[in-house]
């Protein structure tokens, strides 16, 4: 039964996904600023039962009911693992955004007109117009410079709030929330679990494929076709993440709202202790380690 505090309080609307064999995957890598993941190969057919999953990504009104409830204070709802109460200490918050902003610089310094290219497309449109300035500026930093530059950005601190909770562009109720790590939403989906008297939780990776791909292994979530007025994508020119459900036209045949462009979303699944190569590779095999709680990169999906 839901929590005394919770009743009465709107649940996540939910969509049913039927049970069956599903494609998962692809037989040809993907090309991404420059660089090249072939972790998604191969293609091959997974039975996936039924489940559901939430007909929208979780907003920031929604989270927020987690914060207020003192969800970053409550044990019960984080993982015990070692990596997890690290987290929730503030050791090593900030070494993934440091670790993908130096990404970042590597590739502009490869390829220094492509940031150029960017910011004359309007890629920057959505952020502090001083934001081109600075990454010109970083990748003619030394090495030492830049790290000190990132670490004084990205501190390792205690955080008791997504990343981009203060940020206009980013929190507006209706809004998804972002800069949450998979620590923070598993935490939210126990606290949900709890409080409504269901059971929540993240989607596998091949759950997340089937429920946005369809039995048809379809590119976009509402077809084979893409559309700047079906989704949230960088032609749509929006450039940070829109209200739910706003692009109708992008549901799945199955009405599940927001699962091409827009935001990455977390699933269970494990990507492996680095994040350039894969440990835990395609063919997907949930006994091979790779749904257990204490492995470091996790897999983030958007079609």
């Amino acid at each position: 039964p839901p929590s005394p505090d919770f009743a009465g309080k709107p649940l996540p609307p939910m969509v049913e996904i039927e049970g069956g064999v599903y494609p998962i995957g692809e037989d040809e890598p993907i090309e991404s600023t420059g660089a090249v993941s072939r972790g998604h190969m191969p293609r091959h057919d997974f039975p996936v039962a039924p489940f559901s999953i939430g007909k929208f990504p979780v907003t920031n009104a929604e989270f927020a009911l987690f914060m207020k409830a003192g969800g970053y204070d409550d044990p019960q709802w984080w993982d015990d693992t070692a990596a997890s109460i690290a987290w929730q200490r503030g050791e090593g918050t900030g070494a993934m955004l440091r670790e993908s902003q130096t990404d970042a610089v590597a590739f502009y310094r490869k390829n220094p007109k492509e940031l150029s290219a960017r910011y004359k497309g309007g890629a920057f449109d959505a952020f502090d117009k001083t934001l081109f300035a600075a990454w010109s500026r970083w990748i003619q930093l030394p090495d030492d410079e830049l790290a000190s530059d990132f670490l004084r950005l990205y501190p390792d601190e205690r955080l008791r709030a997504p990343l981009a909770w203060h940020s206009d562009q980013f929190n507006h109720p209706s809004q998804p929330v972002v800069g949450i790590t998979w620590y923070e939403a598993r935490a939210y989906c126990r606290w949900l679990s709890a409080r409504s008297g269901l059971a929540f939780r993240l989607p596998t990776e091949v759950e997340w494929e089937a429920a946005a791909r369809g039995t048809e292994g379809r590119r976009w979530a509402g077809g084979n076709e893409s559309s700047p007025l079906a989704y949230n994508v960088l032609e749509t020119r929006i450039r940070f993440p829109s209200p739910i459900g706003v692009f109708p036209d992008g549901d799945t045949p199955e009405g599940v709202s927001d699962l091409s462009g827009g935001v990455f979303e977390w699933t269970s699944s494990a990507w492996g202790e680095s994040d350039q190569e894969p440990t835990f590779a395609y063919e997907y095999d949930a006994q091979d380690g790779r749904e257990a709680a204490d492995t470091s990169y996790r897999v983030r999906r958007v079609t």
